[in-house]
């Protein structure tokens, strides 16, 4: 009897651990699916806001451009109207890039290891912001200039009847319009900026 109850006792010390690892091999199965899921989220991620970042950078590229183009010699309405065009686009893209962060914002997770592309997200955001105001001064004060440069040179062409520095009274009013198409496409430009900065600015908080 004695040996049969060392022999029980044995049987359950050996059977316990055993019993423990099955159960644990069994929780460790079931969690892998959310791991790999979790994981295969976090990844879509990473590469959604590296998109995002790249747009950006490309959009900042274009603003570059926009404002060598507005620094540079007088330039005519054709070139004034492919600038408006240009910023048009852009901001046509900050919005759409507005949307993609609202959408990451929604559901990124806190300390989920993408603080460094957020961060590089925000700082993008801010720097477009930054050129944005730049651009609409800029077209703010060729617009206000060309106004009365305008006014100008149209008193004179209407007094002699020729040409004012070169240009007829059509292309004046041409260049008009060009100048305030301008300046209310770089008002718009300003406006989708402040929003994307907006929400990169909560989209980084969301993420630390």
């Amino acid at each position: 009897m004695k040996n049969l109850i060392i022999f029980f006792s044995a049987a359950v010390l050996v059977a316990a651990p055993a019993g423990f690892a099955a159960a644990g091999q069994k929780k460790a199965t079931s969690q892998a699916p959310a791991i790999a899921a979790a994981r295969t989220n976090e990844e879509a991620g990473v590469k959604e806001l590296k998109d995002t970042l790249y747009k950006l950078v490309r959009q900042d590229e274009s603003l570059d451009g926009a404002i060598a183009a507005l620094t540079a010699p007088r330039a005519g309405a054709k070139n004034l109207a492919a600038v408006s065009a240009a910023l048009k686009t852009v901001s046509n893209n900050l919005r759409y890039l507005s949307a993609r962060n609202e959408k990451a914002f929604a559901a990124i997770q806190p300390g989920s290891g993408l603080t460094r592309y957020t961060n590089a997200i925000l700082s993008y955001s801010r720097k477009l912001n930054r050129k944005s105001a730049r651009v609409a001064a800029l077209a703010g004060r060729m617009a206000g200039s060309g106004r009365k440069a305008g006014m100008r040179d149209a008193v004179a062409s209407g007094r002699t009847g020729k040409k004012a520095r070169g240009r007829t009274l059509t292309q004046m009013l041409a260049q008009q319009q060009a100048l305030k198409k301008l300046a209310l496409d770089a008002r718009e430009l300003q406006g989708a900026s402040r929003g994307l900065n907006a929400i990169s600015k909560w989209l980084y908080i969301a993420s630390k």
